[in-house]
């Protein structure tokens, strides 16, 4: 991937939309240039600062993004609602800095815009050297035929989901909300696609369908978010069924796996292409 480029539409969201699709085969059959931008770990905050970033040095049309129970309650859905030490080397850049005020510690902020080494004393476990040698070794071993770095493809794990690991490991959730912060970030997204003339679409990628039943309020905070979404404009493709339903078409609860992701990847393109006819 370079900058300066023109891209018909790009994948935003999470570890769900990074492993979701094959950009190769999207863009082969529909004659379209796209990349993924999924992030592990990457809620709607995390989603708008990379989008921000991406779209001040390429032009595009379309964004597509992932949205689900885990992004409306990143508190919950994720291990950290935002990754706050990967963007502590642009603290300085205006709209990075915002967001990370607004997810950091009053007394931090002012003691990192004056002392700057002190950012990086509070998230030493990133950044002392060992963990440093330990991420250089991850990107070497994404120098395989697993990550696609021109179209952010990530190639699922050669395995399939585990059903006694799902009958012993996965138990009844909390329950999920839409939460202010995510809200929030999620119409930062969608004023920085108006601002830009960009068309923005949501998606959802599937979910093993027994994973459903053990989250408690799930079909009605899912019609929420719906709602929401329609009373935004904002169009929504889901259509996973067919696929939901078949463990083997897994990694884990909401991870796909090598056949899942090709299974999607067919779905998405017959659901975007539909969406133009």
């Amino acid at each position: 991937m370079k900058n300066g480029e023109k891209y018909d539409y790009v994948i935003l969201g999470s570890s769900r939309a990074e492993g979701a699709l094959d950009i190769k085969l999207v863009d082969s059959i529909t004659q379209r240039k796209g990349v993924n931008l999924g992030v592990g770990g990457a809620g709607f905050a995390d989603n708008y600062l990379i989008l921000d970033k991406f779209i001040k040095s390429n032009k595009l049309k379309t964004v597509y993004l992932q949205v689900d129970l885990y992004s409306f309650d990143s508190d919950k859905g994720f291990t950290n609602s935002f990754s706050i030490p990967n963007y502590l080397p642009f603290w300085n850049e205006p709209v990075v800095n915002e967001v990370l005020r607004d997810f950091n510690q009053k007394n931090d902020n002012v003691l990192w815009t004056y002392v700057p080494f002190t950012r990086y004393m509070k998230y030493n476990k990133y950044y002392n050297p060992f963990e440093l040698l330990r991420r250089l070794r991850k990107i070497d071993a994404y120098q395989t035929d697993k990550f696609d770095f021109s179209s952010g493809t990530k190639s699922p794990e050669e395995k399939v989901f585990n059903m006694d690991v799902f009958n012993t490991n996965y138990k009844v959730s909390q329950n999920f909300d839409i939460k202010k912060k995510d809200l929030k970030y999620l119409n930062k997204i969608i004023e920085l696609c108006k601002i830009n003339n960009i068309e923005l679409i949501t998606f959802r990628a599937p979910e093993f369908y027994k994973i459903k039943d053990l989250q408690v309020n799930r079909a009605t905070t899912m019609s929420h978010i719906y709602n929401l979404l329609k009373n935004k404009n904002l169009p929504v493709l889901d259509n996973n069924n067919s696929i939901e339903i078949d463990h083997r078409n897994f990694v884990d609860a909401t991870h796909l796996s090598v056949k899942g992701q090709n299974l999607f990847t067919y779905n998405f393109i017959q659901l975007i292409t539909q969406k133009n006819d």
